[in-house]
Parts: C-alpha cells; structure tokens; sequence
C-alpha cells in the first residue's frame, strides 16, 4: 500500500497500476479497505490526468496507434472503476452510479491539475468545465430521483426522518468528497461568476443529492465580507439563509470573522465588533487571532486606539493570543486616523518584536493640542527602523504626521510663513527619511504626500516634481487617485492647460477616468468658465457610461436559467462572460458628484436657467435612470433661483422644483411604510397602534421634509424675492414635518423677512409660541434678535456658521 501511494503521488501510472493489481487480489484487513478507496479514486484521477496530457501534447493525433492508446487507457479505467462498483461499494444498490460519481470527480479535478501543470492562461474556463463535468454526472444520474428500495430503512435509521433534500443513497466518503470539491469550485469561481455561485447553494439539493453546508456559504460571506455596509448586509442576508434551511452555523468561528471583518470597512462600528464577540462566547467559541484582527481594524477605522488598547488587554489576559505583525500594523492605521504620530512611531520600533506591544506610559496622547515633536535625532531613529526590510505600512507613519499638522491647523485655510516652515517641512523630512529606501516606495505614499501638498498655497509645483519622480519609478506608478488630486489643484489653481496635459497622460498610461476623475476635469473647465467644454467632458462619461451598463448587464446575465418554470434543470447554463478590467467593473464613469459640479459652474457664471434645466433632465432620467437628485442637487438649485440675477418666472420654477422633490420623497415614505407594515407580525396590533402613534406625532408618518440648509436657501429665496405669503405657507408645513428642532439661522431668517413687510408683530409671536411649545428644551431667547445671517454663499458656510441644535444639517443630512 505503501509502494502504490508513492507510486501515485509521482504521477507514475504505468508502476501504479501495476502495483495495484498485486495489491487488488489480496485480502484486505477492514482497517485498509478505505485506504485502497482512497487510492482507486486517484488512480482514476491519474487516468484521466494522463489521457488529457496525451491529448494536448499530440493535439494532431488522429492516427490508429494514437486511438489505440486512448482506448487502452480508458479500458484501465473501467476496469478500475468495476473493482470500486464490485468491491469497495458493494451491496449498495445504486454501486454504478457512484462509481460513475467516483469517475466524474476524477476527471473533474484533473482537468483542474492539467491546467495549472501546462500553466494555462485559461484557468478560469477550466475551473468551469471542471464544474460541467458534475453537472453532466447529475444529469445523467439524477441522484434527487433514485428510488428508495431495501437501503432506505439503514438510511433512516442513520439519518433520522427524511426530508426532501435526502437523497437516497449513502456513501459518507463520496459525499465528503463531492462536497470539498464542489467548495473548492465555488471559492475560485465566486469572485467573477457570483451569480452562479448563490444559485448553486439553493440548487445542489437537488443538483448533487448532498446537503449544503456552512462551508458552501463560506464561500459567499468571503467575498461579500469586503465590500462595507452593503457588503455587511449580504453577510447577514447568507447568515438568514443559513438559518431558513437548518444549517447550524454558530458553532462556526469563520462566521464571525467574516461578519467582523465586513464590519471593519466602516468607521464607527465598535459596539457592533463587542456584540459579535459576545455572541461567540456565548455559544463557548474562543476568538481566534484572525478574529481579533478584524475587531481591531474595526476600531482603527475610526482611530479609536482606546478601543484597540482593550481588545489587546482582552488578547493578552483572556485567550493568551499572540500580538503579529499585522495587528501592529493595524495599530499604526489607527494611529493615522487620529493623528498621533508618537505612538506610531513607538509601534513602528516594535513591528520586530514578535509577540509584544508596550506603550510609553504617563504621555498625555491628546489630539486637540498635539505638537510634532519631529527632530534629527527621531529621523535618524526613524531611518535605521525604516532601513528594515521586513519593516511595513511606512505610509501610516506618514500619514500620522500630516493629520497631527491638520488638527494643529484646525479650520484655518490661511497659514502663515511661520507654520509652513515649522511644520511643513517636518512632513516633507520624514518624506524624504522614508524615500531613502527604494523598497519602501509606492504609490500610495506618493498620493499621499500630494494631497498634503494639495492643502498648501501654490501646490503646483511641488505636486508636479513628484508626479515626475513617480513616473521615473517602477513601482510608484500614478494611478487613478494621483490623478484625480492633481486636477483637483489644477481646477483650484485654474491652470488647465496643465489639467490638459494630465488628462492626456491618462489616456496613454490607460488608465480609466473614473467619476471622481471627470468630476474634477469638469470643475477646472467650470472654474476658468469654459463651460461648454465642462458640459462636453460631462456628457462624454454618460456616452462611456451607458456602453458600461450594457456590458455590465451582459456579466450579471451570463448565467441564465434555460427554463425557469423547470427546477429540476438545476444549475444555470454556463455562457462565456465578456472580460470587464477591475475598476471598470467596481467604478461608474458619471455620477452625481460630476454633474454637482457642472451645475455649479453655471451658477458661479450666472446661468441660473442652465442650472435649473440642468436638474430637469435629472428628473426626465436624460442622464441615466440611477442619476437622481438629492438634498444636496437640490441645494445648487435653490442657490441659483435665489441670486439676484433670478427672475421671477425661474422662482416660480424653484417653488414647483421644491414641491416635487417634497412628493417624490412622500412617495418614497409611504411605500416604505407600506412594505414595513407588511413584514411586521399580525399579532402586534398593540405595539404597532403605539408606533404609528408616535410616528404621526413626530412628522415621520407620511410627510417628507428638506434639510435644515435647504430650508435656509428656500426661505433666502422667497424673502429675496419678496414671496412672504408663501413663506409662512412653507413655514407651516416644515412645522408639521420637521422631527428636530430648526436652527436659529433659519428661524432668524424667517422673523427678518415678516418683519420686513410691516405686517406687526402677531406673525412672529406665533412662530415664537410654536417654536417653545414643541422645544421646551431649546433657548429659544435668542432666535427673536436679530442675529446676523451668513450672506448667500456655498453650503458649506451656512453649516459652518451656526453651532445651534439641528444647525447646518447636523440632524439632517
């Protein structure tokens, strides 16, 4: 037995056949009968390994020793097969048919083998013929069909009461061997045949006659586990469908760290990564190490170190789990989202000591008055740590200076000379100090170091010497990124004919110009009034865009049912799948953002109209169905019917916009509610009495309102234009659907503009009377003087201006 394993695992057929036909006629003990299984199904594998290399290295064979060799090779194989049918399986009834499975597994996984040993550029067509096999197997056999007969007692006995996905047959080895391969299909065709592979959890009941397991869902909440929220909530959808079939998952560790780890690509999420490690414990599951990476990176992402200093403490004290080199790293993620560039730096030192974490005591780490404390003597320490080559995520460190300069510069958009040369060049320093070593070079610390450089005065010279160094290296190449933060600076500086010049070099380094990109091209061109040319690089990406969908739609429709009504089919028909490069598949080349920005080029040159029409084609769907206004389209709109240059017709326009986009979200509320009211238990009539209650009371029922900046630039516009009779019209119904109090600009605003048309005081003591009697709590004494509104400007200013309860949108966006 030994010799014939070594045999097999040379690839050496014609030694283990022999082999095997010594050992075949000898009386096995029981304890080797499934050692000899094991070793038939890789003999049959070898079979089929070897007639496909034949077949591939003399693809011209067609001549009669060539049959021959091919028919004398499958004849071996047959005869192998028999012995498993005769021997191995028998006295089971259905012996042919899984020996048919034993031969179609086979065949499967040495297609498979063939392709990575021929180093095929066709691995991912493989991998779906591997899967064809299976298919044809069931097809052929239909195993959800076999009839019960003298078997189905012993099954019964050993399975307990039969369901409809019981499968009459039984060979627990077989079943296990069918199951891991079809896992190891799934997990290398998920990433770009996702489709195929949710409907294989529901079909392979009945495809395979086998069971679905948490490892085929494994599979799912893999891939889904990268793509944030709306990743996170397909996490839990698998995890609900687990839960609808049976399937007891929550002894599953893997659960849980998928779960945490899709959580952790969104900031905010501590108290979501304590429940799930709760949960484990509850159902006695020890977190592992890659469990606590995910919850640590779920509190980096929010640059809570106080909260990844308890998740090590838990480490250390409970689990006695080791401190790796990529949790330190996470550490030092952490440590750049806030801004604390000491610790950082005392984690950098120890990413070489394996299992330790010790943080300097009694410093006070306080991001509101943090003072770089960069020198010679920490460069030449940060070198020598730097100079490792094992030494990695440099670009944190980095990153961890910058926003420790943001939060000393706070809101100031006017530096002195003094400050950039205090603390500018300390980031330019430690730059240079990570530069030295040409391993540590990418080009994401290339971006980086240029977004910082974006925030300066007069960025573009500095910004240009470093996208000539990066298209001098070979690994800090520019990318998409680079790209779209230099014509940033080259729409503030208004220098587009250096926009120009980037915007070609795009298209020789072919990279795709993504929304975020064009946005920015369209901004240049709208800030030095070009406009038709804004409009035009904005209506390419809509043209680009629309061939996008189409092919998009081509990808997710590949795989399609050949009769729907027909379950019994089992798995989607497999078609060929047009080849979308990576961002062209995850990227959109138009979005709002880009005509954001069109919309206010026309308002900054006075083109209210343009701006308006602008938003009706919005509405009509004349740049795509998904481009649809929102609160802040809204914003550009009420900002330009409400300059000065407005006239009377195009204020009537913006009263109509308003009052649509106000019954488009009343729509969108009472279908919500109708869909929760559905969904909701018909026994908690009580409960539900008491909610509809509470939600009529707090104007969430069915009334849709704007946000608290809109509210602001809609009453700027009618006082501007003296339309305060519809003022109070608006008033009164914001009263009724606004939830939280409104700020003090927007109340001050109103008072100012009735007390403008003489009409007494009567009006503005009901305002004042409604405002305390619905906000007790709020001080509402000053809302009566007259406090001084920002003047008609960006949105921006009116959040910044008023610090008040539900200013700015605060409560509203």
């Amino acid at each position: 037995m030994t010799q014939l394993g070594q045999s097999l695992k040379d690839q050496n057929l014609s030694s283990a056949l022999d082999i095997y036909l010594v050992v075949r006629r000898r009386t096995l003990p029981a304890d080797q009968v499934e050692s000899l299984f094991h070793f038939q199904r890789q003999l049959v594998q070898l079979f089929h390994f070897t007639t496909i290399q034949k077949s591939a290295s003399d693809r011209a064979g067609v001549g009669q020793q060539f049959s021959k060799q091919l028919s004398l090779l499958d004849q071996r194989r047959d005869r192998v097969l028999r012995h498993i049918s005769e021997r191995i399986l028998v006295g089971n009834d259905h012996a042919e048919a899984l020996a048919g499975l034993v031969d179609a597994i086979g065949k499967s996984r040495a297609m498979v083998q063939h392709s990575y040993v021929s180093n095929s550029n066709e691995k991912l067509q493989d991998w779906r013929e591997a899967l064809k096999v299976l298919e044809d197997w069931s097809a052929a056999e239909k195993p959800w069909n076999w009839k019960k007969n003298a078997t189905e007692d012993v099954v019964a006995k050993e399975s307990g009461p039969s369901s409809t996905n019981t499968p009459a047959w039984r060979n627990a080895v077989l079943e296990r061997e069918l199951g891991s391969w079809l896992v190891k299909l799934m997990s290398k065709l998920v990433y770009s045949h996702t489709y195929l592979v949710r409907s294989m959890l529901d079909t392979i009941p009945k495809q395979f006659g086998i069971k679905t397991t948490v490892d085929m869902h494994l599979v799912l909440l893999n891939y889904y586990a990268m793509f944030g929220r709306d990743g996170y909530r397909d996490t839990l959808s698998i995890v609900a469908s687990m839960d609808n079939k049976g399937i007891s998952w929550k002894h599953e560790t893997a659960v849980y760290d998928y779960l945490l780890y899709s959580l952790s690509h969104m900031s905010g999420n501590e108290a979501h990564a304590d429940k799930i490690i709760d949960q484990m414990l509850a159902n006695d599951l020890v977190p592992r190490e890659e469990t606590m990476k995910a919850a640590i990176l779920c509190a980096a992402r929010s640059g809570d170190l106080e909260a990844c200093s308890r998740y090590i403490s838990r480490m250390h004290e409970e689990w006695d789990l080791v401190i790796g080199e990529r949790m330190k790293a996470i550490l030092l993620y952490a440590c750049a989202k806030r801004g604390d560039f000491d610790s950082a730096v005392e984690i950098l030192g120890q990413l070489s000591v394996p299992g330790t974490l010790v943080r300097s005591r009694g410093k006070k780490r306080s991001c509101d008055n943090i003072v770089p404390t960069t020198s010679a003597t920490t460069n030449a320490h940060l070198e020598e740590i730097l100079s490792d080559a094992d030494i990695i995520n440099n670009t944190n460190v980095l990153l961890a200076l910058i926003n420790q300069t943001h939060n000393r510069r706070g809101k100031k958009k006017h530096m002195s000379q003094d400050f950039i040369k205090d603390e500018v060049s300390k980031v330019l320093e430690l730059f240079t100090v990570i530069t030295k070593n040409p391993q540590q070079i990418d080009t994401q610390l290339y971006t980086i170091m240029m977004q910082y450089l974006s925030t300066l005065p007069s960025p573009l010279p500095g910004m240009t010497y470093l996208y000539k160094e990066m298209q001098g290296t070979k690994n800090a190449k520019p990318n998409h990124v680079t790209y779209r933060i230099m014509l940033e600076a080259c729409a503030e500086q208004m220098d587009m004919e250096y926009g120009k010049q980037l915007w070609d070099d795009m298209d020789e380094s072919k990279i795709i110009k993504d929304c975020y990109v064009r946005a920015s091209f369209v901004k240049g061109w709208g800030k030095i009034g070009y406009l038709k040319q804004a409009e035009w690089i904005a209506r390419e990406g809509y043209l680009i865009q629309q061939g996008l969908d189409k092919e998009r739609r081509q990808h997710r429709l590949a795989f399609v049912l050949k009769n729907r009504k027909r379950r019994d089919q089992g798995l989607p028909e497999l078609q060929d799948l047009p080849r979308l490069p990576r961002r062209q598949r995850l990227n959109d080349i138009i979005s709002l953002n880009v005509l954001h920005e069109l919309m206010r080029s026309n308002r900054a040159h006075n083109k209210p109209d343009r701006v308006y029409e602008i938003y009706q084609e919005m509405e009509q769907g004349k740049w795509g169905s998904r481009m649809r206004p929102n609160q802040f389209t809204l914003s550009i709109v009420l900002q330009a019917c409400g300059s000065g240059t407005a006239t009377s017709k195009l204020v009537d326009q913006g009263i109509g916009l308003v009052e649509r986009y106000i019954k488009s979200q009343q729509r969108e509320l009472q279908q919500f509610k109708g869909d929760d009211e559905d969904e909701q238990d018909e026994d908690s009539g009580s409960s539900r009495a008491a909610t509809d209650a509470e939600e009529t009371i707090s104007g969430k029922n069915s009334l849709a309102s704007l946000s608290d900046v809109n509210y602001q630039l809609y009453f700027t516009m009618l006082g501007r234009h003296h339309r305060q009779r519809k003022m109070v019209t608006v008033w009164d119904e914001m009263m009724q659907a606004i939830e939280q109090p409104p700020s003090h600009g927007t109340t001050n605003m109103v008072m100012e503009a009735l007390e403008n048309v003489q009409w007494g005081a009567t009006p503005i003591k009901r305002i004042q009377r409604q405002l305390k009697d619905r906000w007790p709590q709020v001080d509402w004494d000053g809302a009566g003087k007259k406090k001084r509104i920002p003047g008609f400007g960006s949105v921006e200013e009116l959040v910044d201006e008023d610090q008040s309860v539900g200013a700015g949108g605060r409560f509203w966006r």
